[in-house]
């Protein structure tokens, strides 16, 4: 099921190129460029869009009025709209765009209603598993035949009924149904809200025409932006919507019009070079946030009588001695059960909650754990206060632990293994 999205969720990795120049503010610029590559995809997708005054109007329009709306489209609603575009669009070029493959709608059709319902002659991962292979095979196959496509005028279904498939192509438009109407089960979730689809169904069918495509995109895009509201637009930390820039950009975009600023290629390039720097400042501004808080919270640490500070910065508090007389060495393997936070008490790993100790060798870790560890005998419990420099230093580890962060752990001996 393809969507039209904000292109703000579809850049690609471009070089950088600037062009902000051309705007009186970067919100105006950034409004424009996330506008037109939103009317250029959709031209590109869409060829009538290009020639036909209507189809412009109606995706224009559909854009405006859903995002000055002061209610937003029912999920049901919205749903409804695109899956009707979607099941229409077959008739033109066959199911799911393969011109080999005879898209019967009655089929496809009463399969929606059996997956709304949540029929139990195929199950949804099967049905997915024989929509994809068939689609992996036949996809890119050039040499099958062409399907002749009727284009029967058909009504949505009222109620699950049990079908016969006679062939590889019945099962097909099956499954087409079946998948994309147990995907829409997940917003009907009662029996008034499945009329009340069935109902949309209908009514849709019966308003259907060649603009209704883009009267579907342009409600996407349109509740999209909406939602941008209030937020930080394209994850920029201040920046804002300005409609009637993006409206500029998005009819600028449909025809292809770059005498005013720029092409697609280049509102792209612009969007990610601003996303990008943006992105390292707001890094390096939290790193040295990290870094300073770190420090600040380990100095008063260290004011505590029950913490003693080695030489390298690692502080440590016993909170029960061991009743071993060995210590472990640095190539040790040790058995520990721990648990590590970060200093605003934010737990990233826990042995304890995992309810399993975990064994490993002390020269595997970092180098706070190596001589933190090395000072305990089996039976005893230490909480470890590790630098940055002694844990996951400039780099952070991934998403879990930032750059610069200090660490917490407090570390169980069980056992030392040799």
């Amino acid at each position: 099921m393809k969507k039209i999205i904000l292109s703000i969720l579809l850049f690609s990795a471009l070089s950088a190129t600037s062009i902000a120049a051309d705007f009186a503010s970067q919100q105006d610029s950034v409004n424009y460029a996330v506008g037109f590559i939103n009317g250029w995809q959709v031209s590109e997708r869409h060829n009538l869009i290009a020639t036909d005054k209507k189809a412009q109007e109606v995706f224009l329009s559909a854009i405006s009025s859903t995002f000055y709306a002061t209610e937003q489209p029912t999920e049901i609603k919205r749903a409804t709209q695109e899956i009707t575009v979607i099941f229409q669009d077959q008739t033109e070029l066959g199911l799911a765009q393969i011109k080999a493959w005879y898209y019967n709608q009655n089929l496809a059709w009463q399969g929606l209603i059996n997956g709304l319902y949540g029929d139990t002659l195929w199950a949804f991962e099967d049905a997915m598993t024989f929509f994809q292979t068939n689609y992996m095979a036949d996809v890119n196959n050039d040499s099958l035949p062409v399907a002749k496509q009727a284009k029967p005028k058909v009504t949505c279904p009222k109620a699950v009924k049990q079908v016969k498939l006679l062939s590889r192509n019945d099962s097909l438009n099956y499954a087409f149904g079946l998948l994309n109407g147990s995907q829409l089960a997940e917003s009907a979730v009662d029996a008034k809200q499945k009329q009340q689809a069935i109902q949309l169904f209908n009514a849709n069918l019966k308003a259907y025409s060649k603009y209704s495509k883009f009267e579907n995109i342009g409600t996407t895009i349109g509740s999209a932006l909406k939602k941008q509201i209030g937020q930080n637009f394209i994850g920029i930390e201040g920046l804002g919507i300005d409609y009637e820039k993006f409206a500029m950009g998005v009819a600028a975009g449909m025809l292809h019009d770059t005498t005013a600023t720029y092409n697609a290629n280049s509102a792209e390039m612009y969007l990610n070079e601003l996303v990008a720097k943006y992105q390292q400042r707001k890094a390096e501004e939290n790193s040295r946030v990290a870094r300073l808080e770190g420090e600040q919270f380990l100095a008063e640490n260290a004011k505590r009588p029950e913490v003693k500070v080695l030489p390298s910065g690692l502080q440590y508090e016993i909170i029960n001695e061991g009743n071993g007389q060995k210590h472990p060495e640095a190539t040790s393997r040790v058995k520990v059960h721990y648990e590590g936070s970060l200093i605003d008490g934010t737990i990233f790993d826990s042995s304890y909650q995992r309810g399993e100790p975990i064994t490993f060798g002390l020269n595997q870790v970092i180098s706070g754990w190596t001589e933190g560890v090395q000072l305990m005998t089996q039976g005893a419990k230490y909480k470890l206060y590790i630098p940055y420099n002694l844990a996951y230093g400039e780099r952070g580890a991934g998403e879990i632990i930032p750059p610069y962060s200090t660490l917490i752990f407090v570390v169980e001996l069980l056992e030392i293994e040799d």
